[in-house]
């Protein structure tokens, strides 16, 4: 059975469930920024009502099986990600002072980890997830696909200690294009950008 992609509505998706979905495509950096599993999905819950976000409702789809969010989508074209960097400041003010001083140095930092070098044309995911419990059964290929037959060009950041995220978009026809690693607490932590064929 095949997975049904739809827009966010917050009025009817479970917004705890997507949010961690958020947090789940990467916990290791995103943990850096936005906090630990809780306090995270809090922040995207947060992020998810201001428009100016990147993981704005209107960028968020969900992948529904048998009536069941069991993926997440969030993305924008190379345009709406710079336009919602230079709004950085106005959706960080959402989240609070006090998480807005104590972001700014990491993320200053975690700027450089990932790729800022996207074209207009190119869509950008900042999270591709499928729930734990419904990994492996081909729903990510699926989400994949879906993602694939509406932008041409596609450009992501994978965790470059996640071997197996790295192996699944190579082969989704993707390849290692640049590396965006920053020193952190002595570890070397970050990104490889990945592209796909065509972009």
């Amino acid at each position: 059975m095949g997975i049904v992609m739809e827009p966010y509505d917050p009025q009817k998706h479970d917004a705890d469930k997507v949010a961690n979905l958020i947090f789940e495509a990467d916990p290791a950096l995103t943990s850096l920024i936005m906090g630990e599993r809780d306090e995270a999905t809090d922040r995207f819950k947060v992020l998810l009502g201001v428009e100016s976000s990147p993981w704005s409702a209107a960028r968020t789809l969900v992948a529904i099986l048998d009536d069941e969010i069991v993926g997440v989508l969030v993305g924008a074209m190379g345009d709406e990600k710079a336009e919602a960097d230079r709004r950085a400041a106005e959706w960080g003010r959402a989240m609070g002072l006090k998480w807005l001083l104590k972001s700014i140095s990491i993320g200053m930092k975690m700027a450089k980890a990932v790729t800022n070098d996207v074209s207009a044309d190119e869509y950008y995911p900042l999270a591709l997830t499928v729930s734990a419990e419904h990994r492996g059964k081909g729903i990510g290929s699926q989400m994949m696909e879906w993602m694939l037959e509406r932008y041409e060009k596609v450009v992501i950041d994978v965790n470059i200690e996640k071997q197996d995220a790295i192996r699944f978009y190579q082969r989704h026809g993707f390849r290692i294009v640049g590396e965006n690693t920053i020193n952190h607490k002595g570890r070397r932590i970050g990104n490889y950008s990945m592209r796909n064929a065509v972009a």
